[in-house]
């Protein structure tokens, strides 16, 4: 569950830039990896996303 709403966090955010290119696509691979993160932690310990935004 966190790995997909880390997904559409990141996809979400280049919506309209799909013609970036060069190394768009590794980068937003990583990038889903913070997310993903912070979520799992919050589903783990039944935390909100108010306590995710802190922890950022």
């Amino acid at each position: 569950m966190a790995l997909r709403r880390a997904e559409t966090l990141i996809e979400t955010s280049v919506l309209g830039m799909e013609e970036i290119g060069g190394n768009d696509k590794v980068f937003r691979a990583r990038a889903r990896i913070v997310p993903q993160t912070y979520l799992l932690a919050a589903a783990r310990y039944h935390r909100r996303l108010d306590d995710v935004s802190t922890w950022a």
